[in-house]
């Protein structure tokens, strides 16, 4: 296969050119992406990962909520903790979330970039499965460096590079803040206390900050939005403690891409009998490009036709 596009192959690509970006968790995670959550330690994380990591292996609704195409097949790369702590949190999740654990590898290995054979073991255990996705849990485990300076991040950059190119995985990172501050006895609150180099920062497409409030709830921030702004904002889980489940927690919560545009749709169809993709973007935090994938995939076939003419926006009227 070919390595890069020229000729007849590129003019192919343009003649055909990609509609936003394709989702595997509708308004969360998006296909050939690199994305971080990050927390204060016992904040969630790894709870996280396998909630969605159980629903992934049969297509379910992630957290109950956010829809997918189909199943995926994933490796998690459990790089810290007990396996057989985690192993025990996914049979729990498993009488409330449908699972099919061929779709799934648990891997425990160490990898670190100053040890090239650990690297290839992980590397032949990743082509024999043949992972569409690839959990990475925590990101601070692959060096013994640590990851605030530059010099110390780039080979962990280049290893998750190798990692991505082998597979042609989407990466999903757990990742730790900053080291908790007081002053005094107050905790010193910061919206991002994001831990390591600003490379890393740039290297990622999306990157949101995990927070716990109370006991039951855990909340998540967007501090770097997916490519072309598609993804949600915000993020409010109920958990669960009888089975490990997180479950969506809808006021507060931003919605998907898909539920964010019917909610216009029926509201703006109340008043209006036509409608133009120019007042959907208007009046949602979607693209346009974002917009014409989820219409050509059929989304909205059954509250609107659509109206098309050469040189005129694209009607879209109320059935």
């Amino acid at each position: 296969m070919a390595q890069y596009l020229t000729g007849i192959d590129l003019h192919a690509f343009l003649e055909n050119p990609l509609l936003g970006q394709e989702a595997i968790v509708e308004g969360l995670i998006f296909k050939d992406t690199i994305n971080i959550f990050y927390s204060d330690p016992s904040c969630g994380k790894s709870v996280f990962a396998v909630n969605m990591l159980a629903s992934m292996s049969t297509g379910s609704p992630v957290f109950g909520h956010f829809p997918m195409t189909r199943a995926y097949r994933s490796s998690y790369l459990q790089l810290e903790g007990s396996r057989e702590e985690q192993l025990g949190r996914l049979k729990e999740m498993m009488a409330d979330i449908k699972v099919n654990l061929a779709n799934i590898a648990w891997h425990d290995d160490p990898i670190f970039v100053e040890n090239p054979h650990s690297q290839q073991e992980m590397f032949d255990q990743l082509l024999e499965f043949k992972p569409e996705v690839i959990f990475i849990d925590s990101f601070y485990c692959l060096t013994s460096k640590g990851l605030s300076k530059d010099e110390f991040f780039l080979p962990v950059r280049h290893l998750v590079q190798q990692i991505k190119k082998l597979t042609g995985a989407t990466i999903i990172i757990l990742h730790h803040s900053l080291k908790v501050q007081y002053d005094g006895a107050k905790k010193v609150e910061k919206d991002d206390p994001f831990l390591g180099s600003q490379y890393l920062k740039a290297f990622v497409d999306m990157m949101m900050y995990m927070k716990r409030e109370g006991d039951n709830q855990i909340v998540l921030k967007t501090t770097k939005a997916s490519r072309n702004n598609e993804g949600i904002k915000k993020l409010t889980l109920q958990f669960n403690k009888s089975n490990w489940c997180l479950k969506v927690v809808e006021e507060g919560t931003c919605a998907s891409a898909i539920t964010e545009i019917i909610a216009y749709l029926n509201h703006a169809f109340k008043k209006e009998t036509e409608i133009t993709v120019d007042m959907i973007v208007k009046n949602t935090n979607l693209t346009k490009r974002h917009i014409r994938r989820l219409k050509n995939d059929g989304h909205f076939d059954k509250i609107c036709s659509f109206v098309e003419a050469n040189g005129l926006p694209t009607i879209w009227k109320k059935l």
